[in-house]
């Protein structure tokens, strides 16, 4: 693949999809046997590799998560993506970091022309 090149990036996150909620504080405590992928973002990922099967492009997927997000990520992957770049960080990042996290690994990974799909 040159670096010209249309790629298109997939960005998921790593979230704690059932978290414990004390009823009586209201505080919020995670739990890793809630944690996985969104179904939004298993659609993006659905509209990337459509996009790329029209474009003739190829498919990047950037994860921010753990490493128990492993072999989901490569579950994931295993539809038709060409790379996969996982950075390592924890689920329960402010948004705006998870962002500025992504953006880097994304300017890192890819090079040339880039669509970027996120949920």
């Amino acid at each position: 693949m040159t670096s010209s090149a249309l790629q298109l990036v997939v960005c998921v996150k790593w979230t704690d999809h059932r978290p414990a909620v004390d009823p009586l504080h209201g505080t919020v405590a995670a739990q890793t046997h809630g944690e996985g992928f969104s179904q939004a973002d298993r659609a993006a990922l659905e509209v990337a590799l459509r996009l790329a099967e029209h474009w003739d492009a190829t498919t990047t997927l950037v994860a921010l998560g753990p490493a128990a997000a492993d072999t989901p990520l490569r579950e994931l992957a295993a539809s038709g993506v060409a790379r996969v770049v996982r950075i390592d960080a924890r689920s329960d990042l402010p948004s705006a970091q998870v962002a500025a996290q992504l953006a880097t690994a994304i300017r890192r990974a890819t090079g040339g022309d880039r669509v970027v799909v996120v949920c």
